[in-house]
């Protein structure tokens, strides 16, 4: 049964890769560290396709239901935001990451301190900015007894060489370490 007093919110990650001060600031800590970055996965995994606006009026359009959109982001905003829209909140990475893990460019340690965002419901969802709602929505497509719903998928995973293998090979583990396909197959 649904707990509707524990209201929706909705965490939306976004990064503008064009912005010259983040462009600036990502390319010092690279060569700070040491590491060798590859241009072309650069581009790939920070482009902005300036259609995040979509996202947003996805959200307003089919999920009315949802109490706060939290906007995390590295600073930059898109230039036509509402930022005084009662529903959205604009969060960003040194409002809720420990400062030991700033600066950030960096999914998974922006994703792993989403708890730390303050106001944050016990219940949200993490959408991206390639994440576009195009029909109506419910609570329950999301949540089943106040548990997320999720998908699992019982197939072989096929490796690529790009950016995101190892952050699926990780989560794969994880996954296998604590439930079993007969475990999945339950839910």
């Amino acid at each position: 049964m649904m707990n509707n007093n524990v209201p929706v919110d909705i965490v939306l990650t976004w990064v503008n890769g064009n912005d010259e001060d983040w462009l600036e600031q990502r390319a010092f800590w690279i060569k700070k560290s040491g590491r060798i970055e590859d241009e072309k996965q650069l581009d790939i995994r920070f482009r902005d396709w300036d259609n995040i606006q979509y996202v947003f009026r996805g959200i307003e359009k089919f999920m009315p239901w949802v109490r706060n959109l939290y906007f995390v982001t590295w600073g930059h905003l898109p230039a036509w935001i509402n930022s005084k829209n009662s529903k959205l909140i604009i969060v960003n990475h040194k409002d809720y990451i420990p400062k030991e893990f700033l600066p950030t460019f960096n999914s998974n340690v922006i994703e792993l301190n989403f708890h730390r965002i303050d106001g944050l419901s016990e219940k949200y969802i993490n959408f991206n900015d390639d994440m576009f709602i195009i029909r109506e929505t419910r609570e329950t497509d999301f949540f089943v007894d106040d548990l997320p719903r999720d998908m699992a998928c019982i197939s072989p995973i096929y490796i690529q060489n790009s950016a995101i293998t190892n952050i699926q090979l990780n989560n794969l583990k994880i996954v296998n370490k604590y439930y079993s396909v007969s475990d999945i197959k339950r839910i």
